[in-house]
């Protein structure tokens, strides 16, 4: 899908197993009468898996806000990785949900990898599920926001081989100070990597392709959606071939 100037692009409410892919959100917008979000995931969205998708100039509460009621039919599970969200205007994150006491960020047991987060503004370029447990964040970069990049994803969470271009970063093995240089075009916002990130924490199938379907070797993990150079995707050479 390309879905561009909507207000809610994609709204999965009251869902079990939504996989959305391959899909391109541009110029998403809100305003006082109408709450935009490109992936709006409030309320009960179990098992939702969000990759492989590129997010531009958009706004909302989140870029993919997710929460539950109280009354919720089930707690917020999500599996987000291998995306791309540049120049975007939030209020509590790129990811998540600050809450309140009712309606609250409490995704729990989710999986947030390898994606790239650049030229975030509003409140936070981080990821909000303050009231959740379990969640585990490894190899994303956040490269050259105007806002924190925080990641406060509630108790029990496991955060490592994140990487940041501030000074400082949350979690284990982080990878700070990286340079906008990092990238082949900043300035034209072409993010595949010039230079390689230090290595990413390696992860199994579905999570070792990149965006674009090249594959990740342990050893040779990039942190971001994109995988430096070949990958794993480069064949063999051949063998007992004859010329005729």
């Amino acid at each position: 899908l390309f879905i561009k100037n909507s207000s809610n692009g994609i709204v999965p409410w009251d869902s079990i197993g939504t996989v959305i892919e391959y899909v391109a959100l541009d110029g998403n917008w809100s305003n006082t009468n109408n709450h935009g979000d490109p992936i709006n995931a409030y309320f009960s969205v179990l098992d939702l898996t969000v990759r492989y998708s590129k997010f531009r100039n958009v706004e909302g509460t989140a870029v993919i806000p997710i929460a539950s009621w109280n009354n919720s039919r089930h707690n917020p599970r999500v599996f987000i990785y291998g995306n791309v969200f540049w120049d975007f205007n939030t209020g509590d994150g790129v990811i998540g949900y600050a809450g309140s006491t009712q309606s609250a960020g409490d995704c729990s047991n989710s999986e947030i990898y390898n994606n790239t987060i650049v030229g975030g503004s509003g409140f936070s370029s981080g990821i909000a599920c303050p009231q959740g447990s379990g969640n585990t964040i490894r190899n994303n970069l956040w490269i050259g926001n105007n806002t924190d990049s925080d990641i406060r994803v509630g108790s029990g969470a496991t955060i490592t081989h994140n990487g940041f271009s501030t000074a400082s970063g949350d979690g284990t093995n982080a990878q700070v100070n990286i340079p906008t240089s990092i990238f082949r075009n900043y300035a034209a916002r072409d993010l595949t990597l010039a230079l390689d990130t230090a290595g990413g924490f390696p992860l199994g199938i579905p999570y070792n392709a990149d965006l674009l379907q090249t594959v990740r070797l342990p050893g040779a993990w990039s942190r971001g959606a994109y995988q430096f150079g070949s990958g794993g995707l480069a064949p063999s050479p051949p063998t007992s071939l004859t010329i005729q």
